[in-house]
């Protein structure tokens, strides 16, 4: 299929709040629906959240342009709670960001599987920084990878009930 301007600039992903007080539900839905451009507002389906007593989760798909990921991300972030959004185009790029209170926020670039993608400067700069330490360039490459965020963030993630998962899936 032929890209053309209507789709050229349009992506779609998922919106994960991993674990949220009962408080800030409606604060978060503001803040999601404000970031999606919704006028009539924005809901997620909450549900407890086993892994944290006294919190909730909720996952939701979305539609919008290009880059909406990254203001999903930037409003969620001033909430510090852990979430993740993900974000894919007609034009094949795809991000990832992840978040932790403890850690702050996570972005990388994805390939059409999934897979956290560090370009070559990078990889450069890791070198350079830690030349001689081998542990210390094993660390900075989990970072670069997004390691310590999905180490927080996968407790959180198995808690959830699968039956309700909702499953992206894209034609490749």
């Amino acid at each position: 299929m032929a890209l053309n301007a209507t789709n050229a600039h349009h992506a779609h992903g998922m919106v994960t709040i991993h674990a949220a007080q009962r408080a800030l539900q409606l604060h978060l839905e503001w803040a999601v629906g404000r970031a999606l451009g919704a006028a009539s507002g924005f809901s997620f389906e909450w549900e407890a959240q086993p892994a944290q007593a006294g919190s909730f989760r909720a996952t939701s798909a979305w539609d919008g342009s290009v880059g909406t990921g990254a203001i999903l991300a930037s409003a969620l972030r001033e909430w510090e709670i852990p979430f993740e959004v993900t974000e894919s185009s007609n034009d094949g790029l795809s991000v990832h960001y992840m978040a932790t209170p403890e850690l702050g926020l996570f972005t990388g670039t994805t390939d059409r599987g999934g897979s956290i993608v560090v370009d070559e400067h990078r990889i450069h700069l890791a070198f350079a920084k830690h030349a001689g330490d081998a542990d210390g360039l094993a660390s900075e490459f989990g970072r670069l990878l997004g390691v310590p965020w999905d180490t927080e963030l996968e407790p959180l993630r198995h808690a959830q009930d699968l039956s309700r998962t909702i499953w992206m899936d894209r034609a490749v």
